[in-house]
């Protein structure tokens, strides 16, 4: 009876190893597979960081210069800073290959003119004769690997420069 059973338990073991081997296997992959989708999120992360600081900086040279310049300096090709900041935004990925990027976008009222939506959209931004409304769209393509579609991924600021 004791050859019997030992011959029906041959390959006993080495069948638990294969299928321990194979659990393994696929934890390593998924856990592979999580490390590629960290790495595509922190690079994501990083570019909108880039994208933030270039439009903070954008706004704060604005705030540092002279209401009448805004126009003429910071919202158009072949303008001085506006040259400085889309040379800046042309080292993300990608942004230098999208058409009329980067945006910026300038709405001054007249010197007097009383408190008013400066939108005129009802989204409640108050604007004196005093300020000048911002917006800086800075547009970008992620890297990407194998036969997927490049995203277009977006930063979007407003600001309210005030001079006194």
């Amino acid at each position: 009876m004791t050859s019997r059973s030992s011959s029906t338990q041959r390959g006993g073991f080495l069948l638990e190893a294969l299928i321990g081997i194979l659990i393994f296997s696929l934890g390593v992959l998924g856990l592979v597979a999580m490390q590629g989708r960290a790495i595509s999120y922190s690079s994501d992360a990083q570019y909108r960081g880039e994208a933030a600081y270039l439009a903070n900086a954008l706004v704060s040279r604005m705030w540092a210069d002279s209401r009448a310049n805004i126009p003429l300096r910071y919202v158009a090709a072949g303008q001085p800073e506006y040259d400085m900041f889309k040379a800046a935004v042309d080292t993300l990925p990608g942004a230098a290959a999208i058409v009329g990027n980067p945006q910026v976008q300038v709405i001054q009222p007249a010197a007097n003119a009383p408190v008013a939506d400066a939108r005129g959209d009802g989204t409640g931004i108050a604007l004196t004769g005093q300020g000048t409304l911002v917006t800086i769209v800075i547009q970008w393509q992620p890297p990407v690997s194998g036969d997927a579609a490049p995203t277009i991924h977006n930063y979007t600021m407003s600001a309210i420069v005030a001079h006194n």
